[in-house]
Protein backbone atom coordinates (compact mmCIF):
# COMPACT_ATOMS: atom_id res chain seq x y z
CA UNK A 1 0.00 0.00 0.00
CA UNK A 2 2.78 2.42 0.88
CA UNK A 3 4.47 1.80 -2.46
CA UNK A 4 1.36 2.60 -4.47
CA UNK A 5 0.91 5.73 -2.36
CA UNK A 6 4.37 6.91 -3.49
CA UNK A 7 3.25 6.87 -7.11
CA UNK A 8 -0.06 8.55 -6.40
CA UNK A 9 1.42 11.34 -4.31
CA UNK A 10 4.41 12.10 -6.48
CA UNK A 11 2.53 11.90 -9.77
CA UNK A 12 -0.14 14.27 -8.55
CA UNK A 13 2.10 16.56 -6.55
CA UNK A 14 4.98 17.34 -8.90
CA UNK A 15 6.85 20.39 -7.65
CA UNK A 16 6.74 23.46 -9.87
CA UNK A 17 9.44 23.90 -12.49
CA UNK A 18 12.47 25.77 -11.18
CA UNK A 19 13.00 29.35 -12.23
CA UNK A 20 16.24 30.88 -13.45
CA UNK A 21 18.08 33.01 -10.85
CA UNK A 22 18.47 36.67 -11.82
CA UNK A 23 21.78 37.11 -10.09
CA UNK A 24 24.70 34.70 -10.22
CA UNK A 25 25.86 35.98 -6.83
CA UNK A 26 22.72 34.65 -5.17
CA UNK A 27 23.25 31.19 -6.67
CA UNK A 28 26.89 31.10 -5.57
CA UNK A 29 25.98 32.21 -2.05
CA UNK A 30 23.25 29.55 -1.71
CA UNK A 31 25.74 26.81 -2.66
CA UNK A 32 28.09 27.74 0.18
CA UNK A 33 25.66 27.00 3.03
CA UNK A 34 23.52 23.92 3.42
CA UNK A 35 20.24 23.09 5.11
CA UNK A 36 19.30 19.86 6.84
CA UNK A 37 15.61 18.99 6.43
CA UNK A 38 14.17 16.36 8.76
CA UNK A 39 10.59 15.19 9.05
CA UNK A 40 9.21 11.82 10.08
CA UNK A 41 12.50 9.96 9.83
CA UNK A 42 13.43 11.24 6.36
CA UNK A 43 16.50 13.46 6.49
CA UNK A 44 18.20 15.23 3.62
CA UNK A 45 20.96 17.83 3.59
CA UNK A 46 20.94 20.13 0.58
CA UNK A 47 23.12 23.07 -0.46
CA UNK A 48 21.55 26.48 -0.02
CA UNK A 49 18.85 27.77 2.26
CA UNK A 50 15.68 25.64 2.23
CA UNK A 51 12.30 26.00 3.90
CA UNK A 52 9.77 23.27 4.56
CA UNK A 53 6.25 24.22 3.49
CA UNK A 54 4.30 23.59 6.70
CA UNK A 55 0.99 23.61 4.80
CA UNK A 56 2.21 20.69 2.66
CA UNK A 57 3.55 18.64 5.58
CA UNK A 58 1.38 15.76 6.69
CA UNK A 59 1.15 12.24 7.97
CA UNK A 60 -0.39 9.99 5.31
CA UNK A 61 -1.61 6.44 6.00
CA UNK A 62 1.22 5.65 8.41
CA UNK A 63 3.76 7.53 6.30
CA UNK A 64 4.97 11.11 6.07
CA UNK A 65 4.96 13.65 3.28
CA UNK A 66 6.58 17.06 3.05
CA UNK A 67 7.59 19.67 0.52
CA UNK A 68 10.38 22.23 0.65
CA UNK A 69 11.82 24.89 -1.61
CA UNK A 70 15.22 26.49 -1.88
CA UNK A 71 15.06 30.19 -1.01
CA UNK A 72 16.30 31.28 -4.47
CA UNK A 73 13.53 29.28 -6.18
CA UNK A 74 16.03 27.21 -8.19
CA UNK A 75 15.04 23.83 -6.73
CA UNK A 76 12.14 22.22 -4.92
CA UNK A 77 11.74 18.97 -3.00
CA UNK A 78 9.01 16.46 -2.27
CA UNK A 79 9.70 13.74 0.31
CA UNK A 80 7.59 10.70 1.07
CA UNK A 81 8.44 8.23 3.84
CA UNK A 82 6.58 5.07 4.76
CA UNK A 83 6.78 1.95 6.82
CA UNK A 84 7.54 -1.25 4.98
CA UNK A 85 8.86 -4.69 5.73
CA UNK A 86 12.12 -5.73 4.13
CA UNK A 87 13.62 -8.30 6.51
CA UNK A 88 16.29 -9.29 3.97
CA UNK A 89 17.28 -5.73 3.04
CA UNK A 90 20.96 -6.35 3.80
CA UNK A 91 21.09 -9.18 1.23
CA UNK A 92 18.44 -8.09 -1.29
CA UNK A 93 18.65 -4.30 -1.09
CA UNK A 94 19.02 -3.75 -4.83
CA UNK A 95 15.83 -5.70 -5.55
CA UNK A 96 13.94 -3.99 -2.73
CA UNK A 97 14.94 -0.46 -3.71
CA UNK A 98 14.47 -1.35 -7.37
CA UNK A 99 10.83 -2.18 -6.60
CA UNK A 100 10.29 1.28 -5.12
CA UNK A 101 11.90 3.25 -7.93
CA UNK A 102 10.42 0.92 -10.52
CA UNK A 103 6.94 2.17 -9.62
CA UNK A 104 7.98 5.77 -10.21
CA UNK A 105 9.82 4.91 -13.43
CA UNK A 106 6.70 3.24 -14.86
CA UNK A 107 4.62 6.38 -14.19
CA UNK A 108 7.21 8.59 -15.90
CA UNK A 109 7.65 6.17 -18.79
CA UNK A 110 3.95 6.50 -19.60
CA UNK A 111 4.42 10.27 -19.90
CA UNK A 112 7.32 10.06 -22.39
CA UNK A 113 9.91 11.23 -19.87
CA UNK A 114 13.59 10.65 -20.66
CA UNK A 115 15.23 8.76 -17.78
CA UNK A 116 18.72 7.69 -16.85
CA UNK A 117 19.38 4.11 -15.82
CA UNK A 118 18.76 3.39 -12.14
CA UNK A 119 21.95 3.41 -10.08
CA UNK A 120 22.46 1.71 -6.75
CA UNK A 121 24.95 2.96 -4.18
CA UNK A 122 26.00 1.87 -0.73
CA UNK A 123 25.40 -1.54 0.72
CA UNK A 124 22.81 -3.43 2.75
CA UNK A 125 23.53 -1.29 5.81
CA UNK A 126 23.03 2.07 4.02
CA UNK A 127 21.35 1.30 0.71
CA UNK A 128 20.50 3.98 -1.81
CA UNK A 129 19.19 4.18 -5.36
CA UNK A 130 18.42 6.94 -7.82
CA UNK A 131 17.62 7.89 -11.39
CA UNK A 132 17.26 11.20 -13.18
CA UNK A 133 14.46 12.45 -15.43
CA UNK A 134 13.96 15.10 -18.09
CA UNK A 135 10.43 15.99 -19.20
CA UNK A 136 9.44 15.21 -22.78
CA UNK A 137 9.33 18.93 -23.62
CA UNK A 138 12.73 19.48 -21.92
CA UNK A 139 11.39 22.15 -19.55
CA UNK A 140 11.78 20.21 -16.30
CA UNK A 141 14.35 17.93 -14.73
CA UNK A 142 14.25 16.04 -11.48
CA UNK A 143 16.13 13.53 -9.36
CA UNK A 144 14.39 10.55 -7.79
CA UNK A 145 16.30 9.11 -4.83
CA UNK A 146 15.53 6.39 -2.27
CA UNK A 147 17.09 5.49 1.07
CA UNK A 148 15.79 2.71 3.32
CA UNK A 149 16.10 0.62 6.44
CA UNK A 150 14.43 -2.76 6.88
CA UNK A 151 11.33 -1.04 8.35
CA UNK A 152 11.16 2.44 6.74
CA UNK A 153 11.92 3.97 3.34
CA UNK A 154 12.18 7.57 2.15
CA UNK A 155 11.73 8.76 -1.42
CA UNK A 156 13.15 12.15 -2.33
CA UNK A 157 12.05 13.97 -5.50
CA UNK A 158 14.16 17.03 -6.26
CA UNK A 159 13.15 19.37 -9.09
CA UNK A 160 16.33 20.93 -10.47
CA UNK A 161 17.30 23.27 -13.32
CA UNK A 162 17.28 21.53 -16.71
CA UNK A 163 20.56 19.83 -17.64
CA UNK A 164 21.81 16.77 -19.49
CA UNK A 165 21.56 13.37 -17.77
CA UNK A 166 25.31 13.15 -17.08
CA UNK A 167 25.19 16.37 -15.07
CA UNK A 168 21.96 15.30 -13.35
CA UNK A 169 23.48 11.93 -12.39
CA UNK A 170 26.44 13.70 -10.81
CA UNK A 171 24.06 15.96 -8.86
CA UNK A 172 21.97 12.96 -7.77
CA UNK A 173 25.04 11.21 -6.35
CA UNK A 174 25.86 14.34 -4.32
CA UNK A 175 22.30 14.71 -3.03
CA UNK A 176 22.02 11.02 -2.13
CA UNK A 177 25.10 11.35 0.10
CA UNK A 178 23.13 13.80 2.27
CA UNK A 179 19.96 11.68 2.40
CA UNK A 180 19.29 9.22 5.19
CA UNK A 181 16.60 7.42 7.16
CA UNK A 182 16.51 7.77 10.94
CA UNK A 183 13.94 5.08 11.73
Amino acid sequence: MALSLVCQLTAACRAPAPQTADEEGDAAQSKQASTSLDYGGCIIELPGSWTIDDAATKDVDGGVYFEAERSDGQESLIVFGAAWQSPKLEQEWRDDLGAIIGLRRSVEEDKGVSMSEAEYVGDGKKPGAFFTSISADRTEAWLTLVRATSTWFCSFFVTVPIAEHAELVSRAREVLEGARVSR
